[in-house]
């Protein structure tokens, strides 16, 4: 590894057990069986808990089994095997369907055939696991459970349409309409597509709303017996295992057979579809506008008018904007309850006023008992009209059905909806909630306040829970970046089992080289500035893209031969990376070498991808190198609302609220001191920022640290040779977040990796040798006097530093001590990649010498550490073409011309390298700018504060 001269920031190294090398020992296969025995066990308890229901009648608690195991260590593919082992040797289990409506079905229990439902993060994974068990297990039926459109929706354009509007498209396939009958009154209709029992879609609805016990199709809560009868070709039996996918896990709305399975297995984590917030305008509830409200049967009957319903509206909502900000002001008060204060003082006024009393009677008058409980029935249907009002507004199902033609559905998906409507919705729906708590049942909130919904300047913030989809089925979940709190929260229907089947659980460690590259955060604020930032936040950020690109040209050119994967933030890889391509020395030196072409080496072997992106890919297993870009991090606000979502129905206690670093207590963030552990044995301690609510901090983590472990395990280097290290994938971290979940190797500071590639470059200029007196020659050191002894010290010491010593070399290097007749042996570095056929270190160092006019005695290989042979992954390319960049690159040097004659200063100074350099910066601000939109910058315009992410100053404790 090119080692480190700059300081690294604040990181001290602890003594460790003295001699105690953190080394694999070969026992993966005890984790393996760890996981075997946990999946055992789930699969066990789900017949114990069967045979309990069956025998005392009532469905005990579910189980949820969480198996914590590193990634890449098949726990996706071993619980595919015993899951389908289960269905082939015990096909039915014990269940239930409860009476029909109407008397459509009786109540039943008993065996049968029911199946298991497998939810992962994407449909590319669901075929996956599908496919691992089709190979081994054929006879084993299975089947998915999709969208409209993947599953083969006859009207695909007018779907699309209404996906684009966001509105339902439930009544694209049927809907209830009023109709005259012959006596001249309204009858319900239900009209249906055209297409409806032709339809994909309509079929595997149908299939998977088959009753277990075979009497019919489950439809609406009704039992039919002949509906299979009228679907051309009929239905399909449905399949033991169903697959669908995360996305799935938050709606209600599911045929029988996917809401109620045997089981559920949930591979990878969920909690992020079941967490959810967002935010809309003030100004929505202090000026409300949404669209008349339509009528309803029962309110023409009463002689209720539209006006006077959106008036009762806008009541409402000014008195919640104004609950909203007075709870903002004042942090004891509760929005909700100062809402109903504030509604049952309204109604006790208009109440005196009837009687004709003084309103200063109304306090007295709305603390009454009796009137309380009648003003708050008034309360709720006011609430229920302002949800009605919002989701009229967010949607239009009623004004369309599936009789609507192309034409008018393209019409009413031109129509401007209002985008903060569903949020509003869920505003009224989260204080509904409260209300039925506080006052009407017998348990009492966990906090004092309801937390999900607050005033953020002039916007207000709702958060929710989405309500798993199987909350009454027993769960396995395969995920290795679980967070217990958060489980505990989203799963409160569940008793929770964990598993911990990973490596360290054995006292196993990753057969994994780990680099860590501090000094900077590679944040997206860092690296990509808003558009309005100011003229130094863009010279800083240029300086950052620089920096970045050339460390990663160091890291590629390090591995030379095996496939590298990029990871970063989805803003880094659109704005920074995607226009990835070595530096113009290094590219010619290796063309010099035919180790670099466009078509076979940059497009094939080099891959970038973001995070949240890569779980379950396989793309990757082969991996040499893994570089991973800072880090996963989203604003500071959202993670707030998404932990407000997590823990509303927890008491305050166990928020477990960390001290501020700083003293602020309104600062939500804090240090924290963390321990890496070093591959020799000692320990580096170091801090990294965090949040101080311990929810905030799981979520933080989830999305942060998780992210990082999910990107490094695309390499599986659980499935690696333990033993063998010439098979371990290389993790480069560049960036301030470090997860103590690795084993560290190095810790390189971002400013020497960035002067990496120099060294590959001299290199290859020097025929892919490298000795002390050649640092100096080549230009990469310099030694103030022409004195031999100290041009080798100078050379030498350059050499150790970046980790060319007498016992060890970096990767895809060899040592080789040439003598000569000028006495001790000199030590000569050979590049493994610039050998041609034929070639040895020993015969490459002795021509280098000898080209040098040195006299060679006797050449001797003291260690070599190849690089991994190349494996050609079969991958499309989904970036521009190394042409394309090339020439935006060329484009870009006009542009850059300015910027170099205005920063070339004391140019005679700096040397070619120097100006090579500013080139290069230069036309990577001109690329950045041209990313986000420079804006003309105004003299005087205060520029953006700093994300805290980029602070890089000493934190004390």
């Amino acid at each position: 590894m090119i080692g480190e001269t700059t300081r690294l920031p604040p990181a001290f190294v602890r003594t460790g057990e003295k001699g105690a090398r953190l080394m694999p020992k070969g026992k993966g296969s005890d984790a393996v069986g760890k996981l075997e025995e946990g999946i055992d066990g789930w699969l066990v308890g789900i017949a114990a808990r069967e045979a309990e229901w069956e025998e005392t009648g009532e469905r005990p608690r579910p189980v949820l089994t969480v198996m914590d195991s590193d990634v890449g260590m098949g726990k996706s593919y071993t619980a595919a095997l015993k899951i389908a082992a289960t269905v082939r040797s015990i096909p039915e289990c014990y269940t239930e369907r409860k009476k029909g409506k109407g008397g459509s079905a009786q109540e039943i229990k008993g065996h049968a055939r029911v199946p298991f439902v497998v939810t992962t993060p994407s449909h590319a994974l669901s075929h996956q696991f599908a496919d691992d068990i089709s190979k081994s297990h054929p006879e084993v039926d299975l089947g998915y459970y999709e969208g409209k459109m993947r599953a083969g929706c006859l009207r695909p354009a007018d779907l699309g349409d209404l996906a684009q509007a966001g509105i339902s498209s439930h009544n694209l396939c049927e809907a209830w309409s009023d109709e005259e009958d012959d006596s001249g009154g309204k009858v319900k209709v239900l009209n249906r597509c055209q297409h409806y029992f032709q339809c994909p879609v309509q079929k595997m609805r149908a299939m998977f709303n088959r009753d277990p016990f075979g009497r019919g199709i489950w439809k609406d809560g009704y039992l039919h017996h002949d509906l299979a009868d009228k679907f051309e070709g009929g239905i399909s039996e449905y399949p033991d295992i169903l697959f669908t996918v995360h996305a799935m896990a938050s709606i209600q709305a599911h045929p029988d057979l996917v809401k109620r399975p045997r089981a559920v297995v949930v591979d990878e984590s969920v909690t992020a579809n079941l967490l959810n917030e967002g935010v809309f305008p003030l100004s929505t509830l202090s000026s409300p506008s949404r669209e008349t409200v339509r009528l309803t049967k029962a309110e023409r009957a009463k002689g209720l008018s539209p006006e006077g319903l959106m008036a009762d509206y806008a009541a409402l909502a000014k008195l919640a904007a104004a609950a909203l900000m007075k709870a903002n002001a004042r942090k004891d008060v509760c929005a909700v309850e100062s809402l109903v204060d504030e509604w049952m003082l309204g109604c006790a006024r208009v109440e005196c006023r009837r009687r004709n009393r003084f309103d200063t009677d109304a306090p007295k008058l709305a603390a009454d008992k009796l009137f309380r409980k009648t003003a708050l029935e008034t309360l709720k249907d006011a609430l229920k009209l302002a949800k009605r009002i919002a989701w009229q507004a967010a949607t239009s199902e009623a004004k369309y059905g599936p009789d609507s033609t192309s034409e008018e559905i393209k019409e009413l998906c031109s129509q401007p909806k209002s985008k903060e409507a569903v949020l509003e919705w869920r505003f009224w729906k989260i204080i509904e909630e409260r209300i039925e708590l506080v006052y009407e049942s017998e348990d009492w909130p966990a906090r004092a306040k309801e937390v999900r919904i607050a005033l953020s300047d002039d916007k207000v913030e709702v958060s929710w829970r989405g309500e798993f989809t199987w909350q009454h089925a027993d769960i396995l979940m395969l995920d290795a970046s679980v967070s217990l709190d958060l489980l505990a929260c989203c799963f409160p229907h569940h008793d929770i089992e964990y598993v911990d089947a990973t490596l360290y659980g054995v006292g196993e460690e990753m057969p994994q080289f780990v680099h860590a590259h501090p000094g900077m955060s590679m944040s997206n604020t860092s690296l990509v500035p808003p558009a309005s930032a100011s003229t130094e936040a863009f010279d800083k950020a240029a300086r950052a893209v620089f920096t970045l690109k050339n460390c990663i040209d160091s890291l590629v050119l390090m591995h030379p031969y095996g496939q590298v994967l990029i990871a970063s933030s989805k803003k880094v890889e659109e704005n920074v990376l995607n226009n990835y391509t070595l530096a113009a020395n290094s590219s010619t030196a290796l063309r010099d070498l035919g180790l670099y072409t466009p078509a076979t080496w940059q497009e094939r072997r080099l891959e970038i991808e973001h995070y949240g992106n890569l779980r379950g890919k396989n793309n990757y297993k082969f991996a040499e190198a893994v570089i991973l870009v800072g880090k996963m991090e989203p604003p500071e606000d959202s993670i707030r609302r998404l932990a407000r979502a997590a823990y509303y129905d927890q008491p305050e206690q166990a928020d477990d609220e960390r001290a501020p670093a700083d003293g602020d207590w309104s600062n939500p963030k804090c240090a924290e001191k963390i321990r890496l552990r070093m591959r020799d044995g000692t320990f580096m301690e170091t801090v990294q920022w965090t949040y101080r609510n311990k929810y905030e901090r799981a979520i933080h983590k989830s999305l942060r640290e998780e992210e990082l472990i999910q990107a490094a395990g695309r390499a599986r280097a659980a499935q690696r040779d333990p033993l063998d290290t010439s098979t371990w994938p290389h993790i480069h971290i560049i960036g301030n977040v470090f997860p103590d979940k690795f084993v560290y190797d190095t810790f390189v500071h971002v400013n020497d990796l960035s002067r990496g590639a120099a060294l590959f470059d001299a290199a290859c200029a020097n025929g892919g040798v490298l000795w002390p007196e050649a640092v100096i020659d080549t230009g990469l050191a310099v030694c103030a006097g022409g004195d031999a002894d100290r041009r080798r010290k100078t050379g030498s010491d350059w050499l150790t530093r970046r980790g060319f010593t007498k016992d060890t070399v970096p990767p895809g290097w060899a040592k080789v001590d040439v003598r000569t007749n000028c006495g001790r042996p000199t030590g000569c570095f050979v590049w493994l990649p610039s050998l041609t056929d034929g070639e040895t270190p020993e015969s490459k160092a002795e021509a280098s010498m000898r080209k040098a006019g040195k006299d060679i005695l006797s050449v001797r290989l003291i260690l070599s550490t190849p690089v991994p042979e190349r494996v050609v992954a079969d991958m499309s390319a989904t970036r521009l073409s190394v042409e394309e960049r090339d020439a935006a690159r060329l484009a870009a040097m006009d542009e850059a011309r300015d910027i170099v004659r205005r920063e070339q200063g004391g140019i005679e100074d700096i040397g070619e390298s120097g100006f090579n350099a500013l080139c290069r910066f230069a036309i990577e601000r001109v690329m950045l700018c041209r990313k986000v939109g420079l804006p003309e910058i105004s003299a005087g315009e205060i520029p953006t504060p700093p994300d805290p992410e980029d602070v890089e100053s000493q934190i004390p404790f």
